[in-house]
């Protein structure tokens, strides 16, 4: 699917579509993702979101090292987009570099696919090859936000 006309969003690139449980490499990090089609959202601004989130918390490992995401969602906002996560503590705490690898994962996933509005539930892989809920991201419209094709 292509941004309708009018769109301040450029095509997807065209290149094979990611697993969908997708297993990030190097991680025992897995996005689940909810491909249901949404709206594609403005390439620049998700990028630079995209590079804004990940630059805070790589600043946070280099200032503080590694360590637990508070709990709670967390949202990070550029004009109208917004990249948001909650940890969900009963299973597993999400850590710093677990945030910076599911920030890698979107990139993948968007620059391959399109940079539509995106949820994914984040999961942790055990020894045993079993999967535990970690959290819940989200990429998207701020609520109540105009769309860019408006």
């Amino acid at each position: 699917m292509d941004p309708t006309p009018g769109s301040l969003s450029l095509s997807p690139r065209r290149f094979n579509p990611l697993p969908n449980p997708y297993d990030i490499p190097g991680t025992r990090i897995v996005l689940d993702f909810d491909d249901q089609p949404d709206e594609y959202l403005d390439t620049q601004i998700v990028t630079a979101l995209l590079v804004k989130v990940r630059r805070f918390f790589l600043n946070h490992i280099q200032q503080a090292g590694d360590g637990d995401i508070p709990l709670g969602v967390q949202s990070y906002r550029i004009r109208n987009i917004e990249f948001s996560f909650e940890s969900h503590p009963q299973f597993r705490i999400m850590r710093y570099t677990d945030v910076v690898n599911v920030i890698e994962g979107f990139r993948q996933k968007m620059e391959r696919e399109g940079y539509r509005e995106r949820t994914a539930i984040v999961a942790y892989q055990l020894d045993d090859g079993h999967e535990i809920e970690t959290g819940e991201v989200d990429v998207g419209r701020i609520k109540g936000s105009l769309s860019s094709t408006e």
